[in-house]
């Protein structure tokens, strides 16, 4: 067994009354995740992110701008114009939040053995419009396929498509020179793009239509979201749900396929707070694993939580929302030749 604490941040109306319901999930090593949306056509091939708020897709020439509800806002149609004229080729992008830019890996890829010249192109957010680039001296080839940036860390870590055994290059984001490389414990052919959460990278492998999540040794965990046949590219896993792009003729028209972590709920109370009190515990909900996560849906004011294993705190802020407020833990998306 064990306990829920909450704690407020100010004094709660004597009486108010919250709905907690507790639910618990493994951990990405270990979680089922089930489909929960699907975006329309977003004449996309190689890949996907998004900045919370709009999303961004990337063709193997072009990247367009979507809002929440996925209608066109933006697009360039010129993304190779100020990059060598060798290149031909995007592959899966990546939001930097705090200079509110897209991050692209590029190169010229005509076929496996005719390719190379691999650079990481930077555009603006807001407008799509070029700002810089910088060439990849080393690690990812020809087959520089996506890209992670790390803005706690000031680093970027770059997929490469033709490498099953090193799959991964970890470079600085000020220049992109070559810091480290990750080794797969298991190959890992044909990785379309890289996203990296709460201890795990996730490679979606073209060759096996599924997502191979790797924890930071390079041990492989699992595999998940299994989408059949066409072109499986590119991934985000920024927010709530888990996406991946899937071209299911591999003609440009890709759809971005959502996942959620699949969650047990293991305790609901409803607690009535006290005139000036700031701590309410609720005794005897269910714990899991070693390594559980928790999240807490509050009914009746807005929280912030900071979970411990088995255990979480969740602060009410000073004017408690009327309507019901999620409060979640941490929980820190053809052949070769297609590409």
């Amino acid at each position: 067994m064990a306990e829920l604490e909450l704690t407020t941040d100010a004094t709660v109306p004597r009486g108010q009354e919250l709905t907690v319901t507790v639910t618990e999930s493994t951990g990405a090593a270990t979680d089922s995740f089930s489909e929960v949306s699907e975006s329309p056509n977003l004449h996309a091939h190689q890949g996907y992110t998004t900045d919370g708020a709009d999303h961004y897709s990337f063709d193997t020439t072009y990247i367009c701008k979507w809002n929440g509800s996925f209608h066109l806002i933006g697009k360039n149609l010129s993304p190779l114009a100020h990059l060598p004229s060798a290149v031909n080729h995007l592959g899966d992008g990546d939001y930097h939040a705090p200079e509110d830019e897209i991050h692209v890996p590029v190169v010229l890829w005509n076929s496996a053995t005719d390719n190379g010249s691999p650079v990481v192109a930077v555009y603006d957010a807001d407008d799509l419009s070029y700002r810089r680039h910088c060439a990849l001296d080393s690690g990812a080839s020809g087959g520089a396929s996506g890209v992670w940036v790390d803005d706690e860390n000031g680093v970027a870590w770059v997929s490469d498509f033709l490498d099953s055994d090193t799959p991964l290059y970890k470079y600085d984001l000020a220049d992109y020179s070559l810091l480290d490389s990750l080794s797969a414990s298991s190959a890992v052919p044909q990785v379309q793009g890289v996203y990296f959460r709460d201890g795990y990278f996730y490679l979606p492998s073209h060759d096996t239509h599924t997502t191979h999540v790797l924890d930071e040794n390079g041990d492989t965990q699992q595999e998940i979201a299994y989408q059949s046949g066409g072109a499986y590219e590119g991934v985000d896993y920024s927010g709530d749900r888990f996406a991946v792009l899937h071209d299911p003729r591999g003609n440009s028209e890709g759809h971005v396929h959502f996942y959620e972590q699949d969650t047990t709920v293991i305790n609901a109370e409803t607690v009535t707070v006290g005139d000036g009190a700031n701590t309410y515990a609720l005794g005897g909900f269910r714990g899991g694993g070693t390594d559980v996560r928790i999240e807490a849906d509050v009914e009746g004011a807005g929280c912030t939580p900071a979970p411990r294993l088995h255990s979480a705190s969740v602060r009410f802020p000073s004017a408690p929302a009327a309507a019901a407020v999620t409060a979640r833990g941490p929980r820190n998306e053809t052949p070769v030749s297609s590409r």
